[in-house]
């Protein structure tokens, strides 16, 4: 393998967008994402799309890129639906169609889905939901739905 670039590594250093203060460096010739592009999620799914998302997580970060959802539908057939965007919440057909090209190899391995199924990746789009507590910063001040998993004082839907 012959390896380019320069002879040590290049670094910047930024500041956590959680406003704590605390600061990070990350290797951008490396692909190294940042911390914003790891946060965690706090929405995360149960089941088969459980196990899709472990498996292509970790693919869609070294791209560069952040996963949002993973649905998992019985719809003309099956549908494994992936959702991610880059950590400015952005994305480009460029990028669906370079993180398909990431992890379709990864789930033909490991194989979480038991049927033959469709693989779509896309942004989260106009109506995306919010899984990491950036999402709810960066959208304060707009109207949101909320559906909860347990009822609370006797609704789901807020």
């Amino acid at each position: 393998m012959i390896k380019s670039g320069p002879a040590g590594p290049l670094f910047f250093i930024g500041r956590d967008p959680g406003g704590t203060g605390t600061v990070r460096a990350a290797n951008p010739l490396m692909n190294e994402p940042t911390s914003e592009a790891t946060e965690a999620r706090i929405v995360v799914e149960s089941g088969v799309a459980a196990r899709v998302a472990a498996i292509v997580e970790p693919a869609i970060l070294d791209l560069g890129y952040r996963l949002v959802r993973v649905r998992v539908t019985g719809q003309n057939g099956c549908t494994v639906q992936i959702m991610a965007e880059r950590p400015d919440g952005s994305m480009t057909v460029e990028g669906c169609e370079e993180i398909s090209q990431a992890v379709s190899p990864v789930l033909d391995v490991d194989d979480p889905v038991q049927a033959a199924y469709y693989l779509e990746v896309s942004s989260p789009g106009i109506d995306r939901p919010l899984v990491r507590a950036s999402d709810f910063e960066r959208w304060a001040g707009h109207l949101a739905k909320f559906e909860m998993s347990e009822p609370v004082g006797g609704r789901k839907r807020f």
